[in-house]
C-alpha cells in the first residue's frame, strides 16, 4: 500500500509539471473550490500517465515549439523515446526507455519538460 501511495505521488508530481507546461493552473487534492475557468484543474484529475490521447496532446505542443519526437523499438523489446530540435537535429533532454511504450513516452515527456523549463 505504501508503494502505491508513493507511485501515485510521483505521477501527481509529474502530471502537475506536464499540466503547467500545457498552460493549466493546478490545484492540490485538498482544494475544494476551483475557479470555473477552463484552464484550472485539480492534480488528482490529471491522467497523462494513463491516457494516450492526453499524452499525445503534450507531444504535439512540444512539436509546435520546434522539436520532433522519435519512438524506437529496440531489438530486445524496449522502447526508446527522444526529442530533437528541428533546426539542428540536436537531441535534447535525456529521453527515456521502457518496455511499455506509453510509459517510455510519458517519462520522455517529463524529462523534456524539466529540460525545457531549466533552459528558460
Amino acid at each position: 500500500m505504501k508503494k502505491q501511495i508513493e507511485i501515485k505521488k510521483c505521477y501527481n508530481n509529474s502530471n502537475k509539471r506536464i499540466a503547467e507546461f500545457m498552460g493549466y493552473t493546478v490545484y492540490s487534492i485538498t482544494t475544494t473550490i476551483i475557479p470555473a475557468a477552463m484552464n484550472h484543474i485539480r492534480v488528482d484529475s490529471l491522467s497523462y500517465h494513463s491516457n494516450w490521447n492526453r499524452l499525445m496532446d503534450v507531444v504535439e505542443k512540444m512539436e509546435s515549439l520546434g522539436y520532433i519526437s522519435t519512438i524506437e523499438k529496440l531489438q530486445h523489446g524496449e522502447h526508446r523515446v527522444f526529442f530533437n530540435k528541428i533546426e539542428t537535429l540536436e537531441e535534447v533532454g535525456n529521453g527515456a526507455r521502457d518496455m511499455d511504450k506509453k510509459l517510455a513516452v510519458y517519462k520522455a515527456v517529463v524529462n523534456f519538460i524539466d529540460w525545457y523549463n531549466n533552459k528558460l
